[in-house]
């Protein structure tokens, strides 16, 4: 009975060992698997967040632009209204 255990002790460790190494083998491909989708997450967040960025500043170069055809707009239209009136002052 003692030899029959002793045959199978080596045999049972090997099996426990490869049991293991399996499982950590799954694990380790398990956690390159999550940290390549965390770094594609980060990666595409980044992305997004430049992108808004982007936008928002070209949002306000157009509104700048427009501020400033409007104040150009507005102050040809006080030109003339003064031309006007300086014309109608002279002309009576």
């Amino acid at each position: 009975m003692q030899m029959e255990y002793e045959d199978r002790a080596p045999a049972w460790e090997e099996a426990e060992k490869s049991k293991h190494t399996a499982r950590f083998w799954y694990d380790s491909k398990l956690y390159e698997t999550m940290s390549c989708f965390i770094a594609k997450e980060e990666q595409m967040r980044a992305q997004a967040e430049a992108k808004m960025v982007k936008k928002i500043a070209l949002a306000k170069h157009r509104s700048e632009e427009k501020r400033s055809a409007i104040e150009a707009r507005k102050n040809q239209d006080t030109e003339r209204t003064f031309a006007q009136a300086k014309y109608i002052c002279r002309t009576g």
